[in-house]
């Protein structure tokens, strides 16, 4: 957690006399930081020490519970929900996702930075991958852009008009997991504005995919 807040609030760039950082650039909205610092902190939250390929071969209660996929980091997510819905985080709760919007753009947020911590698993850094070169027009990825742009319904949102097909969001196989999660009614999802799957949305998911996998594995970089 203290690498990513260093790497937040540590100026990247200059704009004259003014200092640019990670913050004023990407989190104008104070939301998106504490969900990226709250998912920092409870990231390895219940882990058991061993790897997810170990909980996988021997056949763990986790594996199954999580049917094999980024088993570890679900575990954290449950657990720091669970508790954070707990009768004696009530307070908390309220104030941090006091309404149906927050509590979906909590998930988004937790689901998307925690399970991008899944290093080892070669999809989901394929994944990972193909929304950067996406977002960065990377290898003329420019046209991968348009032949993504759809209006269907995705799973997350913005303001912003432009949509994007749905297949590049990295919820779109834990979608129904968070609801369940973040206990989510039809008519929760049917009120909410956050139903439109847009590029600005696509581009805030890079960002903490990428910000959370630098700062957990940075032990590797510590001279940077």
């Amino acid at each position: 957690m203290n690498k990513l807040c260093d790497t937040l609030v540590n100026a990247v760039s200059t704009d004259g006399c003014k200092n640019v950082t990670l913050c004023d650039s990407f989190f104008m909205d104070p939301f998106d930081l504490f969900g990226m610092v709250f998912a920092a902190f409870v990231h390895d939250v219940g882990h058991k020490g061993v790897s997810n390929k170990m909980l996988t071969d021997t056949q763990d209660d986790l594996a199954r519970k999580y049917s094999n996929v980024s088993v570890a980091e679900r575990q954290s997510i449950d657990i720091a929900i669970e508790l954070l819905f707990s009768p004696e985080m009530c307070h908390l709760k309220e104030a941090i996702i006091p309404d149906v919007e927050c509590k979906i753009k909590f998930g988004h947020i937790m689901f998307c930075a925690i399970l991008s911590s899944d290093i080892a698993s070669p999809d989901r850094l394929k994944t990972c991958k193909a929304r950067f070169e996406v977002v960065h027009n990377v290898q003329d990825s420019s046209k991968k852009a348009d032949g993504f742009k759809e209006g269907t319904q995705g799973t997350c949102g913005s303001d912003r008009k432009e949509t994007l097909n749905p297949d590049l969001c990295p919820l779109k196989f834990s979608w129904k997991d968070m609801c369940k999660v973040l206990q989510l009614s039809e008519e929760d999802l049917q009120r909410s504005r956050l139903s439109n799957f847009t590029r600005h949305c696509l581009e805030m998911h890079v960002l903490r995919e990428h910000l959370m996998q630098v700062a957990d594995v940075s032990h590797c970089m510590q001279d940077w």
